[in-house]
């Protein structure tokens, strides 16, 4: 039968060491030094420097595997954060963002500058817009068409200049897009925009056009007119 394998556990204050297992009882006088206690008055606690540096290493690997699975664990929730009923929002800001360039708008926003959370309570949208960047906040029960109306309305602020706001600018900006992008599935805006329709009536006349929104119909990004 072979030995167990022994290690040297040193004394911290007087550096002298003796061979021992490496899980020796808690009462093993390897794991104290027993001149140095009768020096100092209190027990003087011996430690192994092998096993500390395999315990180290021990530790590090493992939260480096923490961390790779956290990584892994987020990178999966963000993908899905972008992907509700079978469409994908970078996809869709990708072909407003095209069909921007297309109409002479000012727009270079890309799948990185749109950010998305999901709201735990409460079943409306809201967006913020900026000039590089887009932020999406949706709704659990959320249908496609609110969500694309909404992208629609935030890449249109992004189109249109800082003090467009919802000026009749970002209406004509807005509708366009909706309706030049979403044109293979027979989106049309029928509501007026002529008075004073306020934001929230473009809004829902918008969600009312896109709601029988077929993806099936939607080509390519590469094969969009």
């Amino acid at each position: 039968m072979a030995k167990a394998k022994r290690y040297r556990w040193q004394c911290p204050q007087c550096k002298k060491s003796v061979l021992g297992g490496s899980r020796p009882r808690k009462d093993s006088i390897v794991r104290f030094c027993l001149p140095c206690s009768k020096k100092t008055g209190y027990l003087v606690e011996r430690s192994c420097p092998t096993l500390e540096a395999k315990r180290q290493l021990k530790k590090a690997a493992a939260k480096e595997k923490a961390e790779r699975v956290k990584t892994k664990k987020c990178k999966k929730e963000d993908e899905t954060k972008y992907l509700y009923c079978g469409w994908d929002l970078r996809e869709e800001l990708k072909r407003l963002v095209w069909v921007a360039t297309k109409l002479g708008y000012d727009c270079s926003l890309t799948a990185d500058d749109m950010t998305v959370s999901w709201r735990k309570k409460g079943e409306y949208t809201t967006g913020r817009a900026w000039q590089d960047r887009i932020h999406l906040t949706l709704y659990e029960h959320c249908t496609p068409a609110k969500a694309i109306a909404v992208l629609a309305h935030e890449v249109a602020h992004s189109a249109t200049p800082d003090d467009a706001h919802h000026s009749f600018v970002w209406q004509k900006c807005f509708l366009a897009l909706v309706e030049e992008t979403y044109k293979h599935s027979n989106v049309r805006v029928t509501e007026p925009i002529t008075g004073k329709y306020n934001r929230f009536q473009i809004h829902k006349a918008v969600i009312k056009a896109l709601w029988h929104l077929d993806k099936s119909k939607m080509p390519e990004l590469g094969e969009a007119e």
